[in-house]
């Protein structure tokens, strides 16, 4: 990871979607490396390191599907299942770009999200340097085993370059969303549109999906007008047109959407099945 221009490759990600470039992502939630490692050959353009609804929440091999994601060249970012400023510090030392939180409703609340990441004065993450962004102590003043400023490009990029990606997924959320636009450190905002289903529906039943999708525009529209980007999952089951998804993902102007590892195993064998 240590050869890697990440506040390059972080600008040329953000550079090519302000663009009108849609890119796609992979949501790694299965506990295997193995999708990192194909995710570049399949031309996929970003990563996500799924820790919400998934085995990997407690489980051993997170560390190595984070490696396999580094590894994989493309950026990549970790998806919270619940905030904790200590998980999100940890995945920063690991190299993660930046951190998906969920669940975000006020600005203060943003705010104190992005001041975990960043070491002070700009925020309050604690420094190690015998951990992996760092390459384990191998440039500290110590050994000086390695010429490679390891220390102060971690430090420049927390601090200049990593992001936050908050998730609006409640009806507080929604109601804030004005406050919440103004907030400049954000450049892509997630919409949990299941969670807001959920939340947004007056009675028991299913969700108004039809109303949420209404409410998913509106809220893609207003953060588009903030100059911000849009990052949504999909679903492209091998029975539907593509072209519905296209025109869905070209109404509600997703500029980076992303599909799960585990739902596209899921259509490649059902399809292979059908097949035979």
């Amino acid at each position: 990871m240590w050869n890697r221009n990440r506040p390059d490759e972080m600008q040329s990600f953000l550079r090519r979607a302000r663009a009108g470039e849609r890119l796609m992502g992979l949501s790694l939630s299965m506990d295997t490396v193995i999708p990192a490692e194909v995710a570049t050959g399949y031309s996929f353009d970003y990563l996500y390191v799924d820790l919400e609804h998934s085995i990997m929440t407690t489980g051993p091999r997170i560390g190595e599907v984070v490696r396999a994601a580094d590894a994989s060249g493309l950026p990549f970012f970790v998806k919270l299942n619940n905030w904790d400023p200590t998980m999100a510090r940890d995945m920063m030392d690991m190299g993660a770009f930046g951190i998906m939180a969920p669940f975000v409703e006020s600005s203060q609340q943003a705010l104190d999200h992005d001041a975990a990441i960043r070491f002070p004065p700009l925020g309050e993450r604690g420094w190690c340097s015998a951990q992996r962004s760092t390459a384990y102590a191998q440039s500290t003043r110590f050994t000086r085993k390695l010429d490679l400023n390891v220390q102060e490009q971690v430090a420049d990029f927390a601090n200049n370059h990593a992001i936050i990606i908050p998730t609006i997924e409640s009806f507080d959320a929604v109601e804030n969303i004005e406050e919440l636009l103004e907030l400049q450190q954000f450049p892509i905002w997630h919409i949990g549109a299941e969670d807001l289903a959920l939340r947004l529906k007056d009675e028991e039943g299913p969700p108004d999906y039809e109303f949420v999708t209404k409410v998913v525009k509106t809220l893609s529209t207003r953060l588009h007008e903030k100059g911000k980007l849009l990052t949504f999952a999909v679903d492209i089951p091998p029975d539907d047109d593509p072209q519905f998804t296209r025109e869905l993902m070209d109404f509600l102007q997703v500029d980076l959407p992303y599909v799960f590892d585990v739902m596209m195993l899921g259509y490649g064998l059902q399809s292979v099945f059908r097949r035979i």
